[in-house]
């Protein structure tokens, strides 16, 4: 059985604010994470650790999101990890793209500890049962 202390999460993105924020989400829920601060160094860490979980910006320099979701999801190594995009953009073109591109969940931002941690409940319960039973709300 997985516990949720074994679970990690990859929380990518190009401000070190928001990184420690969804961080500190991420800790209060019993799991681990890691950190990268855009999108090539997003694809290094799934090289270096295994990751069931990616929150990441969408807007980065170096690589978009949207671009790191389509490279995993065109690698049969990635395509099971849940995705979640994390965005400034509220159009409703932008959001179909990110799910018809793969993604699991988004969130728009500015958003609250609540919202994570709703959108983290709801995938942690449908992709590890066992482990979800023990979350913290």
């Amino acid at each position: 059985m997985v516990q949720l202390s074994q679970l990690r999460v990859l929380i990518v993105d190009d401000h070190s604010l928001t990184r420690n924020l969804v961080r500190a989400i991420i800790r209060h829920y019993g799991l681990n994470s890691t950190t990268a601060e855009g999108g090539r160094a997003a694809l290094q860490k799934l090289n270096e650790a295994e990751i069931h979980l990616i929150i990441c910006d969408w807007m980065m320099p170096d690589m978009e999101g949207i671009e790191v979701l389509r490279r995993l999801r065109q690698d049969a190594r990635y395509q099971h990890i849940p995705f979640i995009l994390l965005t400034a953009e509220t159009s409703v073109d932008k959001v179909h793209e990110a799910l018809e591109e793969g993604a699991t969940d988004y969130i728009i931002k500015p958003f609250s500890a609540a919202t994570i941690g709703e959108k983290l409940k709801a995938i942690l319960r449908k992709i590890y049962p066992e482990a979800a039973r023990s979350l913290a709300d």
